[in-house]
């Protein structure tokens, strides 16, 4: 087991495994084309609890004052509402009219109802592999094989800690499978 766990070692077994198995089928032993890249520091820890089902789920409709409260006023008033590079009296002026204009159409949404806001989210089992992070379908999750329902590229950080989105679910160890993810 040690040999799967420690990364120097798993590096050497599989290189064996796929000499032995080239050699067995009677064909030519490719080298492996392995690109080593600097890992995080950063441990994974286990999160609790586990969600009680897995798979995605659906908000048909969430409070107006919840979605408000998640506005950043600075990128709606200077990228979207074109006050990007307006500065000091002239800024001040242009934010109190879309203080102004945003308080009305929050009003306006709550009283009329146009603004229904929903959301997509959900659970999946998954695990990182080097800089891809694998999503498995739920329902396979309880068995030992569970099936691949879609694999992710990230790139590693080039710097610092070479962090990278798939550091924080837990690695995926051959002949292992581990379904609690992970966080920072």
């Amino acid at each position: 087991m040690s040999a799967l766990t420690d990364s120097a070692k798993s590096e050497a077994l599989y290189s064996q495994l796929f000499t032995d198995a080239a050699r067995e089928m009677k064909r030519e032993v490719a080298p492996r084309n392995v690109v080593q890249l600097a890992r995080s520091s950063v441990k994974p820890v286990p999160i609790s609890p586990v969600p009680f089902t897995l798979g995605p789920r659906i908000v048909h409709s969430m409070p107006l004052e919840l979605v408000f409260d998640c506005l950043s006023m600075n990128e709606l008033y200077r990228l979207s509402w074109g006050a990007k590079n307006t500065h000091g009296a002239e800024w001040e002026k242009l934010k109190a009219e879309f203080d102004a204009r945003l308080s009305h159409m929050k009003r306006d949404a709550l009283r009329l109802g146009w603004l229904k806001p929903q959301a997509v989210y959900g659970y999946w089992p998954c695990q990182s592999d080097g800089n891809d992070l694998i999503l498995y379908k739920p329902d396979s999750a309880s068995i030992n094989a569970p099936e691949p329902l879609i694999r992710f590229s990230f790139p590693r950080q080039s710097f610092d800690d070479h962090s990278a989105w798939q550091i924080i679910f837990l690695r995926r160890i051959r002949g292992l499978w581990i379904l609690s993810p992970s966080r920072w």
